[in-house]
């Protein structure tokens, strides 16, 4: 496979672990390399970059994670390749929008920037595992209006479904070949000012997020001396109390 030329596409494929970025790619016909896929839509050559997921299960590091998608974004821009849209995947049926997810989508938010933000199309995925369909409108609608892809919505950036079909995969490709080329903040950062990773906005918001989960992690070691000191002097006196 040779490398992408001006007049092909380039689509970054991203959202957490288990979002369906590669049951995405799957759908898409395609001569595989290691993680960049080629395919062809309406004689047009496109490049879908599978980007690694935030929140590993398999116990990868997010500050791993954002080195390897830096790698793989900034691959594209030392060959003056601009990426023609992103695609950022949420499951539908994860209706838990924890501060955690939310901070995650703030580094996904960074990663592309404001300026990339009208070349960005957010997905729903797992539509088929829902009860209720009506149930899924109502979390589509909390997703685009309120605080978790409402300010990405506002400025531009366009939802959609995607089914796990061919035919939905495709109808969706074509919506983000037809895109206009953009650079990521991220990529714009480590190309422009060869900023350290950690200095990026995206690596400033991760460690926002590495900060506060040791300062819970903290918190919680403190209660449990604390109860286990309470229990303790509770054992002590009912010990006492049992003397003749």
């Amino acid at each position: 496979m040779s490398g992408p030329t001006p007049d092909d596409a380039i689509v970054a494929v991203m959202g957490v672990t288990g979002a369906g970025k590669s049951t995405f790619v799957a759908n898409a016909p395609r001569n595989p390399e290691p993680e960049i896929y080629e395919t062809e839509i309406n004689g047009k050559r496109v490049f879908l970059i599978d980007t690694p997921g935030f929140d590993d299960s398999s116990g990868i590091d997010d500050a791993d994670i954002l080195k390897m998608t830096a790698a793989k974004l900034t691959q594209s821009s030392n060959d003056n390749m601009k990426l023609t849209s992103i695609l950022l995947l949420h499951i539908i049926t994860d209706n838990r929008l924890t501060g955690s997810s939310k901070r995650l989508q703030h580094v996904y938010e960074k990663v592309c920037g404001h300026e990339a933000f009208q070349s960005v199309v957010l997905g729903t995925t797992m539509w088929d595992d829902l009860g209720s369909e009506k149930k899924g409108i109502a979390r589509e609608k909390q997703l685009r209006e309120g605080d978790f892809w409402g300010r990405m919505v506002r400025e531009g950036t366009d939802c959609c479904r995607l089914e796990d079909s061919e035919e939905s995969a495709q109808e969706l490709a074509l919506k983000l070949v037809r895109k206009t080329p953009v650079e990521m903040q991220l990529q714009r950062e480590l190309k422009d000012n060869s900023e350290e990773l950690i200095q990026t906005a995206a690596g400033q918001e991760l460690n926002q997020i590495y900060k506060k989960r040791v300062q819970k992690q903290e918190s919680k070691s403190r209660l449990d001396d604390s109860e286990r000191e309470e229990l303790d002097r509770q054992g002590k006196h009912k010990r006492r109390s049992k003397r003749p």
